[in-house]
């Protein structure tokens, strides 16, 4: 009978064991996709910033180059993209399906202009991380461009992730 009970906590504790493995190992890979996350983004806004005004407006009978960013970007955390002007008036948007943006006011110190925040989606409350930088017109700040990617959660398991676990 003891040697059944203590069997039984046995198989207990290496069950927790596992579980705790299983846990931390989960929320390790959350935390390197927040670190991609955060490098993409910056690296994405300072591209997008670096380009023509122009260019980030869409005109018609050409590609918005929002849009090509959204549908070229392997991240499925990224949600939105939107350039806005000084007074943070909308100049184009991309959004992915059921995605709305959030209002965010724009720094006026150019030693912020390029930054990172974090937001809540209006629409249901998801958390977002948004990287914006300044958009220059002949060397005076015309707007910002803004990207907002949907934070990645620990417990969110993809189907590659299973059959580890």
């Amino acid at each position: 009978m003891k040697s059944e009970r203590l069997g039984l906590i046995l198989i207990g504790a290496a069950l927790l064991v596992v579980a705790v493995i299983v846990g931390l190992w989960f929320d390790r890979q959350a935390e390197l996709q927040r670190a991609h996350i955060r490098d993409q983004g910056v690296g994405l806004v300072r591209v997008l910033s670096s380009l023509p005004y122009e260019q980030l407006l869409p005109k018609p009978g050409r590609t918005n180059l929002l849009q090509t960013v959204l549908q070229m970007n392997r991240n499925a955390e990224l949600g939105y993209g939107v350039v806005v002007d000084t007074r943070g008036a909308t100049l184009s948007e991309v959004t992915t399906a059921g995605t709305l943006i959030p209002a965010a006011a724009q720094a006026a110190d150019p030693g912020s202009w390029y930054g990172e925040r974090r937001l809540k989606s209006p629409g249901d409350g998801r958390e977002i991380r948004e990287f914006y930088g300044p958009v220059l017109d002949k060397g005076e700040i015309a707007g910002h461009v803004r990207l907002g990617y949907f934070d990645a959660s620990p417990t969110a398991l993809g189907l590659d992730q299973v059959s580890f676990a």
